[in-house]
């Protein structure tokens, strides 16, 4: 239980309103801070932060949120689904309806992980250009030493000007 005065007095007044009631408010409005503003005349005002911390207090009761959270993230998906198909066909009302059908899809992924979430392929593929420069870089030095070695034979040619000079014919 909280040490401080008002947490305790905040944790009880949750408490005695009970998780039921609360947990539907949270349905009902679409996110804490406004479910906490509908019951405010019942239970007095209690912050966000408060009421996560109550939540905290128990491990049953955080269990029992997340479990809340599943549904709410079908109750979103199903909502977004019916804001796109109402949507009027102008310019202002589709990117408005994109705008509050993406929001709902966005918090029923985050609430719901396994049923919503997009999942990514993320196949690795190691590409190792390093490697293939240098074997190439390779291959290129090996071809020039074979150009560089290649036996050729020499011929002696004497030069065959000379004795048309002198008016000898080797033919």
């Amino acid at each position: 239980m909280a040490s401080n005065p008002i947490r305790r007095q905040t944790s009880h007044n949750l408490t005695k309103m009970g998780e039921d009631k609360l947990f539907k408010a949270h349905l009902e409005n679409g996110s804490v801070a406004r479910a906490l503003e509908s019951l405010k005349g019942d239970m007095g005002k209690v912050s966000e932060g408060m009421f996560y911390a109550w939540l905290h207090e128990s491990d049953e009761r955080w269990d029992r949120w997340q479990r809340h959270l599943k549904v709410v993230a079908h109750v979103l998906a199903d909502e977004s689904l019916r804001i796109v198909d109402e949507t009027e066909d102008n310019p202002r009302g589709v990117a408005s309806a994109r705008l509050r059908a993406e929001q709902r899809r966005w918090l029923a992924e985050r609430y719901n992980k396994k049923d919503f979430s997009v999942k990514a392929d993320t196949t690795i593929v190691g590409i190792n250009l390093a490697d293939d420069y240098m074997t190439a870089l390779k291959r290129v030095e090996d071809k020039r030493k074979e150009e560089d070695a290649i036996d050729a034979e020499y011929v002696v040619v004497e030069d065959e000007s000379q004795e048309v000079e002198d008016g000898t014919d080797s033919s």
